[in-house]
């Protein structure tokens, strides 16, 4: 990544980012409230396009190339993102171990 941008108006929400992930590399973000880490993972998973910058995942452009880039992408955020979408059945398999439960251990 280099130089990512991001503003909502007059905020800016991250300045001009740039850091290098190794392959096979884990890595997360540390800082205070509103210091643009949820943003910044945003930009790079493309749930939101940068304002300005360039973000690369194996060669493959975040803005331009996405699908391709988020093959390579392994995302755990700090909340559960699909917990309030899922059904019963969906959040009993999640919870099971993505095992389908046996119809005689549901209630």
């Amino acid at each position: 990544m280099y130089n990512l941008h991001k503003q909502y108006g007059k905020t800016t929400a991250v300045q001009n980012v740039s850091m290098t992930i190794s392959k096979g590399e884990c890595f997360g973000l540390l800082g205070v409230n509103g210091a643009g880490k949820t943003t910044t993972f945003n930009m790079i998973t493309g749930d939101t396009v940068p304002t300005s910058g360039e973000g690369y995942l194996y060669g493959h452009n975040i803005t331009t190339q996405l699908r391709e880039a988020q093959r390579y992408i392994g995302y755990c955020p700090q909340f559960d993102a699909l917990i309030g979408q899922f059904t019963t059945c969906p959040t009993d398999s999640y919870y099971s171990c993505e095992e389908p439960l046996v119809s005689k251990y549901l209630i």
